[in-house]
């Protein structure tokens, strides 16, 4: 079953300069969040199906974190 375990909306703390950035601001929470949850779900015995898929709308977002070094 492929649905989503976590949702929330709220805005961010800074003020970016591009949607790039603010996209990619938004990402890095996500995974943060995911990894978070990945520790709770591991420390209780629960496996999990890897991987886990980030959608993201915004190319340069996509870009900028695929190309991290």
């Amino acid at each position: 079953m492929n649905v989503p375990v976590f949702w929330r909306s709220h805005g961010q703390n800074v003020v970016k300069i591009s949607t790039t950035e603010a996209e990619y601001v938004a990402c890095s929470e996500v995974v943060k969040e995911i990894l978070f949850i990945l520790h709770l779900l591991r420390h209780l015995q629960v496996k999990v199906k890897l991987p886990i898929r980030v959608h993201v709308d915004n190319i340069g977002a996509i870009y900028w974190a695929e190309n991290q070094q």
